[in-house]
């Protein structure tokens, strides 16, 4: 195979594919680290987070871009919290029965 200037930068910086699964598995992280500090969270402080965030957001003192993996980490929360979402999902608790 010969060498151009693509392979070359290719090994170097990685694929496209390779460059967008990085940037991806930095958002799940990121996700994770937020779901982890809101279970420790109770109700009252996680609508007090909340408020802080739309207000924020409100007065533009923040991008949303910034708390964008937060506010889903604090949706996440709640509907585990308030339906159970987590447990829906969780295939060895419920098995999908062909009708």
């Amino acid at each position: 195979m010969p060498l151009t200037v693509q392979t070359i930068l290719t090994l170097m910086f990685g694929s496209r594919n390779e460059r967008l699964l990085k940037r991806y598995h930095q958002i799940v992280i990121s996700r994770q680290r937020a779901g982890i500090e809101n279970s420790a969270m109770t109700d009252e402080k996680l609508r007090q987070r909340t408020e802080e965030i739309r207000e924020g957001s409100a007065l533009e003192s923040f991008k949303s871009s910034e708390v964008l993996h937060e506010c889903f980490a604090i949706i996440r929360e709640s509907m585990d919290r308030n339906i159970g979402i987590r447990q829906i999902f969780n295939p060895e608790e419920h098995s999908i029965r062909s009708v």
